[in-house]
């Protein structure tokens, strides 16, 4: 069982032990970034995909003895330049202007690990529970009478 990092530092040397293509870690002002974009969501009958899915992880010192995380997600566009080559450039302006599809706050570093690095996970199986548990959610009639209390008299 891994120990928990004490120290951005210590992390940083963790992930830096198991990166891939893609991935970039900083540290800056006491904080440690981890990102990754990869590409998601194959277009029909081709080689080109229309998204990417990006992790912005943070993780900073809150005692002599530990850290915290937090984890956003986020989809943007996947760009490609007129040779038909990613546009790296446009991928990451596209990942910066899109919204958080969702943020975590992982308590152990076991966690954080096991969250950036199993992002497909997240889109293959989570993203169907989160629509699953929405539409669940608004088909009670609990939950259709408190928000839209009128609606019922239709």
């Amino acid at each position: 069982m891994t120990e928990e990092p004490k120290s951005i530092n210590e992390l940083a040397q963790l992930l830096c032990a198991e990166r891939r293509d893609g991935d970039e870690i900083t540290i800056n002002d006491g904080y440690l970034t981890f990102k990754s974009t990869q590409p998601f969501r194959q277009l029909v009958n081709s080689e080109r995909f229309a998204d990417c899915l990006s992790i912005a992880a943070l993780a900073w010192k809150i005692d002599q003895e530990a850290l915290a995380y937090r984890i956003q997600y986020k989809i943007s566009r996947h760009h490609y330049q007129d040779n038909s080559e990613p546009d790296i450039g446009e991928i990451f302006k596209s990942v910066s202007e899109a919204a958080t599809l969702i943020s975590l706050e992982p308590e152990t570093y076991k966690d954080f690990k096991r969250m950036i690095n199993f992002k497909e996970y997240l889109v293959n199986v989570g993203l169907g529970a989160l629509k699953d548990s929405i539409q669940a959610e608004i088909a009670k009639q609990e939950l259709w009478d408190n928000i839209h209390p009128d609606d019922n008299e239709r």
